[in-house]
């Protein structure tokens, strides 16, 4: 696990490299399947929480990815969502406050809606997972879903090359 936040402590991000820090199991998925590029990703799963920021509303978000090179032309992207929600203890929101584990539907449209609008051929060709997702209840939004998307995605693309001060000034950029 890899945690890293801004000097002022207002925006946090914790990673977790092929390990699931969450569990969670959804009853119900989206399916979408896009022209794939010649792109190279992080094979295996990587799961980000973040308070991205501190005076918006729409401020918190975790998303569980797993990314699986299994040969084919295209990316087939696949959204679980509404599975038995728990609650768990959040890694970068203070005082230890609790998140719910499991994706509500607008939660999953908004993860899916990320894919629609992203560009053409610029996903690798394979299966791309979202098996969990995490909000709070007053700092989650569809907004805030889909930045931690972008991170999501920033780090597949560069985890297994970048070091870890390089991996930590570059999201911070990006919150």
């Amino acid at each position: 696990m890899l945690l890293f936040e801004s000097d002022n402590g207002y925006k946090k991000v914790c990673i977790w490299k092929d390990e699931i820090p969450f569990n969670c199991v959804s009853n119900n998925s989206l399916y979408l399947c896009v022209e794939s590029g010649n792109i190279s990703w992080h094979v295996g799963t990587i799961c980000i929480e973040a308070k991205l920021h501190p005076r918006h509303i729409s401020n918190y978000a975790m998303v569980g990815m797993r990314y699986l090179n299994d040969k084919k032309s295209k990316t087939d992207i696949v959204v679980n969502y509404e599975g038995k929600k728990i609650l768990c203890q959040s890694q970068v929101l203070p005082f230890n406050k609790d998140i719910y584990v499991g994706l509500d539907k607008e939660f999953a449209d908004a993860i899916k809606g990320f894919f629609d609008e992203y560009p053409i051929r610029k996903l690798p060709a394979g299966t791309i997972e979202i098996f969990t997702g995490g909000y709070d209840e007053v700092g989650s939004s569809n907004i805030s879903f889909k930045k931690v998307m972008e991170l999501l995605i920033f780090v597949f693309k560069n985890i297994d090359e970048l070091n870890c001060m390089d991996l930590k000034s570059e999201l911070l950029k990006l919150m």
